[in-house]
């Protein structure tokens, strides 16, 4: 399952929760949850969708050695770079 379908399954789940609330804490958490997951999938999407728009490093695990995206990696499995000094 792509990240994107996760992300709005866990949206999913918490409007479920919400419907069965009353309580403002719980309703303003369900609600800050689906809107977070709701972005991230947008965000995944995007990134799918931009993939040979963005600025990859040299030898990035998500090209094969012709430089092309492989299509076996997804976007989410790219490790994170810190480029601060």
């Amino acid at each position: 399952m792509s990240m994107a379908k996760q992300f709005r399954a866990k949206a999913a789940e918490s409007a479920e929760s919400l419907k069965h609330t009353v309580v403002p804490s719980e309703i303003r958490e369900f609600q800050r949850s689906i809107n977070s997951f709701k972005a991230l999938a947008e965000n995944e999407d995007w990134l799918t969708a931009n993939f040979d728009k963005i600025v990859h490093s040299l030898g990035s695990p998500l090209e094969d050695t012709s430089g092309k995206p492989d299509a076996d990696v997804t976007v989410h499995e790219v490790p994170e770079v810190d480029l601060r000094h």
